[in-house]
């Protein structure tokens, strides 16, 4: 077995007992699979909430059911905060804090001592204001604490042949829109609809950035030449706009985790693409 997942196991039968906070995506699936492995007393909560889309709560279930880990699911709507719809900077820290208030009033009263979560070592070094919550709250991150990266997490994820192991980041809805711009629950969800829709022409890892009446798709460079054939960009353009989005543009930087940072200046290189406009000649496989 990988060293590196040895130390794993070891760190959480150190736990007396252990909640976890699941999302499905490829760090808590670790996580989730390292604590069945371990023995050690654990379950695992997935928050439902209008900020992830249903097919992540779904995929969260149906990778649980596989593990000898109790999981649960709990509802929240962060949008009943205040400073949440508010969208402000620091929106994921008041966010982040509802969830743990919710996990914590579990952990009382089922007796589970330690929260953990799939925070690992590569956070440190981004936008993070959710990670003073965890902070406030005792959260444990045993990646972060044994200095797993996210490509150390995918390789030992790998090893362990879970599905997770390639599974694209998903970060909140939230993060498709531009800060101070207030959400509501039907703009999230049209936000989830447009991904929906770019996604189903087999692009795994994108974003739709919903700014105004204006959606800016972001995918992987690589994958720019079949987003603008004419077979891709015009259904898309007209589902797109069927949701309420005036310009359908394309960010040219590419895919670009937490674009919308404060501390990011944003270097928007937008194509318009125009149902009628033109492309090159050659044809362009997904």
């Amino acid at each position: 077995m990988c060293g590196n997942y040895e130390q794993l196991i070891a760190l959480l039968q150190g736990m007396d007992s252990v909640l976890l906070a699941f999302s499905g995506g490829v760090d808590s699936a670790l996580l989730l699979r390292a604590l069945s492995d371990s023995g050690v007393k654990a379950a695992a909560i997935t928050v439902v909430s209008p900020l992830v889309p249903a097919k992540e709560h779904q995929y969260a279930c149906e990778f649980a059911r596989q593990w000898n880990v109790a999981h649960h699911c709990i509802s929240v709507d962060e949008l009943e905060n205040d400073e949440v719809r508010a969208n402000p900077v620091d929106r994921c820290y008041h966010c982040k804090s509802l969830r743990l208030a919710r996990l914590a009033e579990y952990a009382r009263q089922q007796n589970y001592a330690v929260i953990i979560d799939g925070t690992n070592a590569d956070d440190a070094h981004d936008y993070r204001p959710g990670l003073r919550a965890s902070a406030e709250y005792g959260v444990q991150s045993p990646l972060r604490e044994l200095g797993f990266d996210k490509r150390t997490v995918r390789e030992i994820s790998k090893m362990l042949e879970l599905p997770t192991w390639n599974k694209p980041s998903f970060p909140c809805l939230a993060t498709r829109i531009p800060f101070g711009t207030p959400l509501t629950h039907e703009e999230l969800k049209r936000v989830e609809n447009a991904e929906e829709v770019v996604a189903q022409y087999g692009f795994r890892e994108l974003r739709v950035r919903s700014i105004g009446d204006t959606a800016r798709i972001e995918i992987r460079t690589d994958a720019l030449p079949a987003l603008i054939a004419p077979e891709v960009r015009e259904p898309i353009v007209a589902a797109l706009q069927a949701l309420g989005y005036r310009f359908v543009t394309v960010d040219l930087n590419g895919l670009r985790s937490g674009s919308m940072n404060p501390e990011k200046p944003e270097r928007d290189q937008a194509v318009i693409l125009s149902a009628d406009a033109g492309c090159c000649k050659h044809k362009h496989a997904i």
